[in-house]
């Protein structure tokens, strides 16, 4: 992303770069109990670390960086709207899944459809989902 910044911003083309933080997931949770310490510390210290390589590296800094944990009431607004529509479910242990069959372009980017799809290659199976692609949202 930063060549292709730098390149529109040469002309004086406005570029707004926005890179999103993900600060809390199941996989951060886990390590930091495994530490000892907050999921919040943990988090702190690899987005530090991540910018800091990203200086020494000469990449530009982002405009923008929200977190995901400054996002919550957003993403519970939308996944919520997904569910209201039927493109996301709630399973039994009270997870929320994207129904992958519900989008008529799921998989376009790759090319591939859902039946060229390895089910438990990127995303886990599991019970409580309808279909072996579906992702938790």
């Amino acid at each position: 992303m930063t060549v292709i910044r730098r390149y529109l911003k040469y002309p004086r083309i406005r570029v707004k770069y926005v890179q999103n933080v993900t600060d809390i997931d199941d996989k951060i949770i886990n390590r930091a109990n495994q530490r000892g310490i907050t999921p919040a510390e943990l988090a702190a210290k690899f987005t530090e670390s991540y910018f800091e390589d990203m200086r020494a590296l000469n990449v530009l800094p982002a405009d923008i960086s929200p977190r995901a944990t400054g996002e919550v009431a957003k993403i519970i607004e939308v996944i919520e709207g997904l569910v209201e529509k039927g493109f996301a479910y709630r399973a039994s242990d009270g997870s929320v899944y994207f129904r992958v069959t519900r989008d008529p372009d799921y998989g376009q980017l790759s090319h591939r459809t859902l039946d060229m799809m390895q089910a438990g290659a990127r995303i886990e199976i599991g019970e409580q989902k309808e279909h072996p692609m579906d992702f938790a949202l």
